[in-house]
């Protein structure tokens, strides 16, 4: 199945309208129940990849999940975790990993240092350093390369398009669209009361609170 024909397929799967239209930008809003899915591609200077990867990003407990999770359940989707890869990449690491000479070295330990509510991600994915440094071997020096390569072995093997799901990341998009040119981004907007209500059902979302802030 092509990208394009992958994209039209998910797009069958949940009723959408479109919600406008700018020079370079196309854009449709999904409603799944209280939840609005926003999707926007840049149309203007992309090459359509097999394996073009998707970031659902938006609020924590805006509904990224399950988002995520129906997405990544198309056959040829795959799932990764919330690997906040972006979130702590600056463009002065982003050079410092493009311009190792002993690549892929510094874009090994970026990865195996990524952390995921203090848990390592990696392990996750069923990566280690050695098989990482394996794939971006002979892979061009890009942080492009290095995020494609976080795919679990048989995600790789298959060939399948990755589904990234830190919601911090939609701090982040600037970098992505940076590093990957042709990433599809999903944002996930829930009504902020729910997702207030939410948080506070949470241990670490109470420190987020207004009720926080003035204490």
């Amino acid at each position: 199945m092509t990208t394009p024909t992958v994209d039209r397929a998910l797009s069958r799967w949940i009723p959408y309208q479109w919600v406008g239209w700018a020079p370079h930008r196309w854009s449709f809003g999904v409603s799944i129940g209280p939840l609005r899915i926003e999707m926007g591609v840049e149309r203007e200077g992309v090459t359509t990849l097999p394996g073009r990867p998707v970031f659902v990003v938006g609020c924590p407990r805006s509904g990224t999940s399950l988002a995520a999770a129906m997405i990544a359940s198309h056959p040829r989707m795959v799932g990764l975790p919330e690997t906040h890869f972006f979130r702590h990449l600056t463009v002065e690491i982003a050079d410092d990993i493009e311009c190792d000479p002993q690549w892929p070295d510094r874009a090994v330990r970026y990865c195996m240092g990524l952390t995921n509510a203090g848990e390592l991600v990696m392990p996750a994915i069923l990566l280690d350093s050695a098989r990482l440094a394996g794939r971006l071997a002979t892979a061009p020096h890009s942080i492009e390369s290095v995020f494609r390569a976080l795919v679990p072995e048989y995600g790789a093997r298959m060939g399948l398009r990755s589904v990234e799901q830190t919601p911090w990341h939609v701090l982040s998009l600037g970098m992505i669209r940076r590093s990957i040119v042709d990433a599809l981004v999903v944002h996930v907007v829930r009504d902020p009361r729910d997702v207030a209500l939410s948080l506070r059902k949470t241990e670490w979302g109470k420190a987020l609170s207004i009720d926080a802030c003035y204490r």
